[in-house]
């Protein structure tokens, strides 16, 4: 935002302002996930993940904006070697 001083210069203003007395409303998404993990005890875990926003229902008082819904699918595992591990591969 440019601002003029009195004399006449121009200068780069805070674009922020406050509007404490603005009435109206923010939609944020509504967002969901499902996730399961496998367990084998003491040597690995295995899990997915599915995760959903829906962006397209945002708006910013009363303002629609153009974005459009999120979603995200995650795998992971971990395996554990450790010395007390009772599973072939983990033994010492």
């Amino acid at each position: 935002m440019l601002l003029r001083s009195s004399d006449g210069i121009e200068y780069v203003g805070d674009t922020i302002r406050n509007a404490s007395k603005s009435d109206g409303a923010i939609t944020l998404p509504m967002n969901a996930a499902l996730g399961l993990m496998f367990v084998n005890k003491n040597f690995f875990k295995f899990g997915i993940e599915y995760r959903m926003e829906q962006w397209s229902n945002y708006n910013y008082f009363g303002v629609a904006d153009t974005l459009q819904d999120a979603s995200r699918f995650a795998i992971g595992g971990e395996i554990s070697l450790s010395i007390t591990c009772s599973h072939p591969i983990g033994k010492k």
